[in-house]
């Protein structure tokens, strides 16, 4: 399959889902207060955590394995399946200790549903793998979507049944079980193996290291989830996560989609000896002339935004939105760092980046948690410059990659971002701040910026434009080979 071909199917999936998604949020966010949200977004982030070592690497193992065969297959799927359990037992074992260190029961009774899914997912992961390798990403659709489908309505009918907190428990695990079986059905018929623990280790030998570096990644990401509640309570966490969560739209639904086809291009071309600087520099390239608009739009719009979606019991999150929207536009210059050197084996130097960063992270979101929310924002974008430094350092010593040509290759995505910017400011003119004039505002906000974005892109003939049509044309002809 077609490098864009798979782009387009995988930008689908996250599309769906996002749809999907997008509809479940505005439902929950009217019917669990910030407080259960933020009850939620700990246990969450603690399972997010779980999840590094849960993985061990092995799908990346899979994805970049030069001469993978049947036997390092069952080792992997071996590993998989030690490393989840495992954390199962550590997260049911530890979920008392939290509910007592924050003084909240819920965290427990979150926790020990949470943990069902450990013992689901190693069951599916190295078929998902698989399926990744090959760029299978028909199957993946239908796969996430109806895992998304699932987990979503399950949610949403129990939290109006008025489970609170719990209805997202419960619906996390509907959607694992979902995605479970419909892995089951897709998967590719090399990968229905027995596993085995003799051949696995150089699948543990790759995943030791490479957990070790996302473990840390993942416990610097989600520490205001940690720090907020001991210090500011869950309402200040519930109202955090929905900033977070507003920007991570474009992260989960964009990056993600994305880097999903990065990581086995990027190790398909390594395995065969080409140059990888050009592509990557394209790759940036397009990928900021849709983010940095987009965290640009949310800028200027925040608290319309997050007012007409989540409802008026969130408008304290928009000020913490807008100055993360700083943080999220540098992230984006290094956002497929990671991916380069995971498909290049690199896994000592990610580890190098972990153990330089996250303590410094750490201390500078310590210090914040002592002022407030705004204080914590801030707080990311100071982290997330030293990041960029860190990871294009590394980049630079691995495929000569230079901060400079990533700066020169994103220059015409920082005029997108500033055409963009100043068209969203159309809709400021209308006034009042009931429902209807902010839904209206809005909606003028948006087109505005969307066709300032298109008239300026074409313009100034950025290629993301013409590289969006190709994808949207390529999908139109899958659906029509299909249909």
């Amino acid at each position: 399959m077609s490098v864009r071909r798979s782009l387009a199917l995988s930008f689908a999936q996250r599309y769906v889902a996002t749809i999907i998604t997008f509809i479940a949020t505005l439902i929950l966010a009217r019917l669990l207060s910030p407080a259960q949200i933020g009850i939620f977004s700990l246990c969450a982030a603690f399972v997010a955590i779980a999840s590094v070592v849960r993985d061990f690497g092995v799908s990346e193992y899979l994805i970049q394995e030069r001469n993978l065969d049947t036997q390092k297959i069952r080792g992997a799927f071996a590993v998989a399946i030690v490393v989840s359990w495992s954390m199962a037992i550590f997260i049911f074992l530890a979920r008392g200790f939290l509910a007592d260190f924050y003084r909240e029961s819920g965290v427990s009774e979150v926790l020990t549903v949470l943990s069902i899914n450990f013992l689901l997912l190693p069951l599916a992961s190295p078929a998902f793998a698989l399926l990744t390798r090959e760029l299978a990403f028909g199957p993946i659709f239908v796969i996430q979507t109806v895992s998304a489908l699932a987990g979503s309505t399950v949610s949403v009918v129990l939290a109006v049944w008025e489970f609170g907190y719990m209805s997202l428990a419960w619906g996390s695990l509907a959607g694992v079980a979902t995605q479970i079986v419909a892995v089951s059905i897709a998967r590719p018929k090399e990968s229905w193996l027995l596993p085995a623990l003799r051949p696995s280790g150089r699948a543990w030998k790759y995943g030791i290291g490479l957990s070790v570096t996302h473990l840390i990644d993942a416990f610097a990401k989600n520490a205001n989830d940690f720090i907020i509640p001991r210090q500011l309570g869950f309402d200040a966490l519930g109202l955090f996560s929905k900033a977070v969560g507003l920007l991570d739209q474009f992260q989960t639904n964009v990056t993600s989609a994305i880097a999903r086809v990065a990581m086995p291009t990027f190790a398909a071309s390594l395995r065969s000896a080409k140059d990888i600087q050009g592509s990557y520099y394209q790759t940036i390239s397009l990928y900021t002339g849709l983010a940095w608009p987009f965290y640009a739009v949310v800028a200027v719009a925040a608290p319309d935004i997050i007012r007409v979606l989540l409802g008026p019991q969130w408008t304290g999150a928009s000020d913490v939105a807008r100055i993360l929207c700083a943080a999220y536009a540098i992230d984006s210059l290094w956002a497929f760092a990671p991916t380069v050197l995971a498909a290049s084996g690199q896994v000592r130097r990610r580890l190098h980046i972990a153990l330089i960063g996250t303590p410094f992270c750490l201390a500078t979101l310590l210090i914040a948690s002592f002022f407030d929310l705004r204080a914590i924002a801030f707080a990311s974008v100071v982290n997330s410059c030293l990041l960029l430094f860190l990871w294009n350092r590394q980049l630079r010593n691995v495929e000569r990659v230079t901060l400079v040509k990533v700066l020169v290759a994103s220059r015409g995505s920082g005029v997108l971002a500033a055409a963009t910017a100043v068209g969203a400011l159309a809709g400021w003119f209308i006034d009042g701040t009931s429902l209807a004039r902010t839904s209206l505002r809005l909606l003028i906000t948006l087109l505005m910026a969307l066709a300032v974005w298109v008239a300026t892109a074409k313009l100034i003939k950025h290629p993301i434009l013409a590289e969006l049509l190709t994808v949207v044309a390529s999908a139109a002809r899958i659906v029509k080979l299909r249909y």
